[in-house]
């Protein structure tokens, strides 16, 4: 199972090459936070039409973070 800690340190990877950055809340990221940059993510994995499921670092990120709530 992925850590919290680990699955931050991937994020905010993603969220380094990212134009829109300032749509992700500010750190430090708590459990809540972390919830709304699921929200985020999904919103863009669901709406861009150029990713696929298997090979986009966001769904990748999407389906750890997934992962992990249902482990908790």
């Amino acid at each position: 199972m992925k850590s919290l800690e680990s699955l931050k340190c991937r994020i905010r990877n993603l969220i380094r090459w990212t134009p829109n950055q300032n749509i992700f809340p500010p750190e430090p990221w708590g459990v809540e936070e972390m919830d709304d940059i699921a929200r985020i993510v999904e919103d863009f994995v669901n709406t861009h039409p150029g990713v696929i499921e298997d090979e986009n670092p966001w769904a990748d990120w999407l389906d750890r973070w997934r992962f992990y709530k249902t482990m908790k």
